[in-house]
């Protein structure tokens, strides 16, 4: 006799016994996906086009905007993942208003002229000199003493002329003490000549090319000796004018036969910087600090101003804040990846955790309704079992027989569905064997019952013939 095959039920149900882990594994991976996109969202999607305020146009911080424009547009970027969209000014007190009203990211601005409220500093780009000569034959030896006279300034801004009127009052000179004049370099260079000003005033970074020049240039119009006028409490004023620096310069720091000046240079010198909005992250300011900083020989070849770029003062003892990725950088306290975004990690995985614990949860109590589900079912075959054993004809078999397939089709459409599980299949397999037995064994009995019970016969009256 051939064996009876498993019902496919059993194989079916095993397939889907796995159904609750499988799910938790799908719903976590899912979960796990989503953290990493908002991660990743998190750690890369600032912007990599940063808007650049500057101006006037032509000016050395234009000329400079212009030049690390095109290092960064460059195929192989050589100042890292940054692009750059120029948002040309008529001023720096014009790209510090276009920080604050947020049409731009970033802004070069000069201190003195007043810093935008949103921004931070970046760099120093340079820093400007405020170098006051004299002919020695006029015999000015202060700044003090140019009360009452004319002062040509160069370069001719307004910027210049108010930083000149704050030097000579912090020295005593009032506004309405002295006449000041924007002139341009070989204006300059005359007026000495023809004694038209007493002293000349020239704003550049000390040893720059430029200010060299100039100096040269108004030397040799005075035919004498020059004196460069020490800013007394240079230091002083540095501490109370945003964007000053007190600027010193070694005797002997400019070419000559002999080299000039004879004396130290102590002046006052204002600060030209890079600020950022405050809102922007600290990896992206301090990669951009570190893409310029580190490349700033190379962008000094085409744009020579920043040969003199500077990190900006402590962060603790500046007086106009320094942006935290940009300190971070120049102090080599920057974060490592783990260090800054470790929290959120750290965050992520709890919440990964906690829905884990959710879901595997979820599936305990659905496990839970599962076998509640199997023991009712498999009480009412036991029940049908101990119903078939005291039952008294096949008629009620039979519709304990009945019962029994409904109750197994119930339990196929369970194991379907991923309802039950291996034990609860094994269990209701088992119940259903035993029921079934039951009514075989029962109908046997009775049978057996109805073979065994006695024939009965009717006795009558004897007929006519005595029968």
């Amino acid at each position: 006799m051939r064996a009876r095959p498993r019902p496919p039920v059993s194989r079916g149900f095993a397939a889907t016994g796995s159904v609750a882990s499988s799910g938790f594994l799908w719903a976590g991976a899912v979960f796990g996906a989503i953290v990493m996109v908002v991660l990743a969202f998190y750690v890369f999607g600032e912007p990599t086009t940063l808007r650049l305020a500057v101006g006037p146009p032509g000016s050395d911080e234009a000329k400079l905007a212009a030049v690390v424009q095109e290092r960064m547009s460059r195929p192989r970027r050589s100042l890292g993942s940054f692009r750059l969209e120029i948002v040309p000014t008529a001023s720096p007190l014009e790209s510090a208003a276009a920080l604050d009203a947020r049409r731009a990211d970033l802004a070069f601005v000069r201190g003195d002229a007043g810093y935008p409220r949103r921004g931070t500093t970046v760099l120093v780009a340079h820093k400007d000199a405020a170098l006051i000569l004299t002919p020695a034959k006029g015999k000015i030896d202060s700044v003090a003493k140019l009360s009452g006279k004319r002062i040509g300034v160069y370069p001719p801004d307004d910027a210049n002329l108010a930083f000149l009127g704050k030097i000579l009052a912090h020295s005593g000179v009032p506004g309405d003490g002295y006449e000041a004049v924007g002139l341009s370099e070989q204006d300059l260079a005359a007026a000495i000549a023809q004694k038209k000003i007493a002293a000349a005033m020239i704003v550049e970074p000390l040893t720059s090319p430029a200010m060299k020049h100039t100096v040269a240039l108004v030397g040799a119009a005075a035919r004498d000796k020059l004196v460069a006028l020490k800013v007394e409490g240079a230091e002083a004023l540095s501490e109370r004018e945003p964007g000053w620096a007190s600027v010193e310069g070694a005797a002997g720091a400019f070419d000559g036969s002999p080299p000039w000046p004879a004396d130290e240079i102590k002046t006052s010198g204002v600060l030209w910087t890079l600020e950022a909005d405050h809102d922007l992250g600290e990896r992206l300011i301090g990669n951009l600090a570190e893409a310029l900083y580190s490349r700033r020989e190379d962008i000094a070849v085409d744009a020579p101003i920043f040969a003199f770029m500077e990190k900006p003062e402590a962060e603790r003892t500046s007086r106009h804040p320094v942006h935290p990725g940009a300190w971070a950088y120049y102090s080599d306290s920057t974060k490592s990846w783990s260090d800054q975004y470790g929290d959120l990690v750290y965050m992520g995985a709890m919440a990964l955790s906690a829905f884990g614990s959710g879901i595997a949860a979820l599936f305990g109590v659905t496990g839970m309704r599962s076998r509640r589900r199997a023991l009712t079912l498999i009480d009412e075959v036991i029940d049908a079992k101990h119903r078939a054993h005291a039952a008294e004809d096949v008629d009620t078999l039979s519709k304990i027989h009945f019962s029994i397939e409904e109750l197994s089709t119930t339990g196929l459409r369970y194991a379907r569905d991923g309802v039950f599980d291996d034990a609860n299949i094994s269990a209701l397999k088992l119940a259903m064997s035993e029921a079934r037995r039951a009514l075989i064994d029962r109908r046997e009995e009775l049978l057996s019952r109805e073979a065994r019970a006695p024939t009965l016969s009717i006795v009558g009256k004897p007929n006519a013939a005595g029968v």
